[in-house]
């Protein structure tokens, strides 16, 4: 994992479920310079469809990214479909149009966005928070500090840098 450019966060987003579809969450976390917790969040869904899931992961993070005030942003998420969607200039006819629309007003607002697609593989902090948001019993739990049982698993992502970061500028 690489820390973010200074004046930047990284947003990592992604959903969990079990069936497809199934019982599904979202999650996501962000990190300031060195690799410092800023928030972390965790939705769950009930049953949904895996694509839904990532998308509200994303959502939920990019909606604390503009409460925050975060003007530069590097997002990384394990779902290329979703980062297709996001770069797709047509959204009229997709089932989701609308929760992705509403990322584009935040997206737009921001002085510089950097988005890739990366490997689950590469941040099992996500994925731990993934697994938390399905089972948890408060619809949305927005966490401002690092869970102690996180403190591993980030430390472990910390130490690896598995994927070269091949970026995408979208402004």
């Amino acid at each position: 994992m690489v820390s973010p450019k200074p004046n930047y966060c990284k947003l990592n987003s992604d959903g969990a479920f079990k069936g497809n579809p199934g019982p599904a969450g979202s999650e996501g976390l962000i990190r300031g310079q060195l690799r410092r917790w800023v928030v972390g969040y965790r939705r769950r869904l009930g049953v949904a469809f895996n694509l839904l899931a990532k998308l509200w992961g994303f959502r939920d993070g990019l909606m604390l990214v503009a409460n925050r005030n975060i003007s530069c942003l590097k997002i990384i998420m394990d779902a290329e479909a979703v980062v297709d969607l996001i770069q797709s200039a047509d959204l009229s006819s997709h089932a989701h149009a609308n929760i992705v629309s509403d990322y584009s007003s935040i997206l737009g607002s921001l002085q510089q966005v950097q988005l890739k697609h990366n490997y689950r593989e590469s941040n099992r902090a996500t994925d731990f928070l993934a697994r938390k948001a399905k089972e948890q019993e408060i619809p949305f739990v927005i966490l401002d500090h690092m869970p102690q049982e996180l403190c591993n698993t980030t430390g472990e992502d910390m130490r690896r840098n598995i994927y070269p970061w091949a970026c995408i500028l979208l402004n």
